[in-house]
Formats: C-alpha cells, sequence, structure tokens
C-alpha cells in the first residue's frame, strides 16, 4: 500500500468553499468508551497532497476494521481531481460500532493511493 494519503481522526472536520479547512481535535488517536460495544461518532479528515494523482475521476474508500477483525465501516464514494497542484481535503463524519478494545484501523484509498490511521479503542477504567 502506497501511503501517499494523510488521513486522521477528528471530534470535527469540515471543508469550506475555499479550499481551506477546520478541524477540531485533530489527530485523536485513542477513543475510550465506559462499556463494550460503544458506538464512536467521529470525523475523519484526509488530505490528498499535491501532485499524488493526475486530474481525473477516482473511486474513493474508506473501511475500518476493529481488533476483532470485523469491518463495521465500509463506504464508497467517487471523487474529482481537477488541478493535480492542489492539495484536496476531505472531511467525513462517521459513526461506527466497536465491539472490543484494541487497535481499530481505518484505511481509505483513492484511487492508486492510499493512506491509514489507527485508533487505539480502550475500555473506560473505574475512575476515569
Amino acid at each position: 500500500m502506497d501511503p501517499s494519503l494523510h488521513v486522521r481522526f477528528c471530534e470535527y472536520a469540515t471543508v469550506h468553499p475555499d479550499g481551506t479547512f477546520t478541524l477540531v481535535r485533530g489527530g485523536i488517536d485513542v477513543w475510550t468508551a465506559a462499556a463494550m460495544p460503544a458506538t464512536a461518532a467521529l470525523s475523519l479528515f484526509v488530505e490528498i497532497p499535491s501532485g499524488t494523482l493526475p486530474p481525473g475521476r477516482y473511486p474513493l474508500s474508506f473501511t475500518l476494521t476493529t481488533a476483532s477483525g470485523k469491518k463495521v465501516l465500509e463506504a464508497l464514494a467517487e471523487m474529482s481531481i481537477a488541478d493535480p497542484r492542489k492539495a484536496v481535503p476531505i472531511a467525513v463524519s462517521v459513526s461506527a460500532e466497536l465491539d472490543t478494545p484494541g487497535n481499530a484501523l481505518l484505511v481509505v484509498r483513492c484511487g492508486p493511493a492510499s493512506g491509514m490511521a489507527v485508533l487505539d479503542v480502550r475500555l473506560r477504567e473505574e475512575g476515569e
């Protein structure tokens, strides 16, 4: 897998019409729940760096797999790259049921480019 996409878990992400973006609590890598299964509502932020893909239409996919191997998110879309000299930001809000503590793996693919992020899913300990 060519890790050319930048992928982050966030509390909130949005892309503005001028191509800029806003992230709130970007870079979340630990998610804690009181019990399992639990529903995680997060935003995903993906950036396709400039020069990564030539102009054209590309399939875009998101897959989130829990530590138990269960796929809890599979989303497909299509996107266009108009100007390869510009980075392309993508923001998506998701909700997924996490069934077990451990590392959940998010894989994002856009045409031949890909990237990933790991979310460490933990059970809340008493007193937290």
